[in-house]
């Protein structure tokens, strides 16, 4: 910068000499040849524009949202790609925009890993996730799907309510949902009443592990399950 400032003093030297030796005529040249230096002059001075700063949204867990961590991480990570951030510059950004109470939860899901040597962005995603987000199953959430409701405009919007289906379309994984698939969410959805909480609760675990099961398998395990229990209402009468 110095040397361009030497430089730009001597041509402005030069000029005035130039412009004191020669004849009118020749001036306009010498004229031009100042204002370019005049120019020059100014885009030296000029301020270098900053970059601007990398700032993630605070991270506020939001019970309400079971997949709220999930969403938090697909914000901060579009922040992130407006800048260039090695992995352990991401972690700490990250970390910086928890509270100490969340902090702390973070750290010791995170061992026997160090949180302050943590350099792997991947993991502490995938932790944090782990951690503060519901852990729930394919059939899970078809069968939240189905339980979808709407309040009416007054407490959210149709366009609002539109979006919501259209999410919960996506958990559908349509590509491996089939008529078997849809039979095994209507068996269960209609074991509404209250009495049939345990056959309910064994065939959403059943479905969890495999929402393949065939309907048949299921519902033979259900009458299984029935029928253990008539056994046992039987043999208890007999011994009163």
């Amino acid at each position: 910068m110095a040397d361009i400032d030497d430089l730009v003093t001597q041509l402005a030297a030069l000029t005035a000499a130039l412009n004191t030796a020669h004849t009118a005529p020749q001036a306009p040249h010498i004229d031009a040849l100042a204002a370019a230096i005049a120019q020059l002059q100014q885009q030296q001075q000029a301020p270098t524009p900053t970059p601007s700063a990398c700032v993630l949204p605070v991270f506020v867990l939001n019970a309400a949202n079971p997949h709220f961590t999930k969403s938090w991480f697909a914000q901060a990570e579009m922040v992130l790609q407006l800048h260039t951030h090695n992995d352990a510059d991401k972690v700490r950004m990250v970390v910086s925009s928890l509270d100490t109470s969340t902090f702390d939860k973070v750290r010791r899901a995170l061992l026997p890993d160090i949180i302050t040597e943590l350099q792997d962005f991947a993991k502490l995603k995938k932790e944090m996730i782990k951690l503060f987000d519901a852990e729930d199953s394919l059939f899970a959430r078809r069968f939240a799907a189905l339980q979808v409701e709407w309040s009416g405009p007054e407490k959210e919007s149709i366009r609002e309510y539109e979006a919501r289906i259209r999410e919960c379309m996506g958990s559908f994984d349509m590509d491996n949902f089939g008529e078997n698939e849809m039979a095994s969410l209507i068996y269960v959805i209609g074991m509404k009443a209250r009495a049939l909480e345990p056959l309910r609760t064994m065939c959403v675990d059943a479905l969890r592990k495999n929402p393949k099961i065939p309907l048949k398998e299921l519902s033979e395990m259900v009458a299984a399950s029935i029928l253990t229990r008539q056994e046992q209402q039987e043999k208890s009468s007999t011994e009163r």
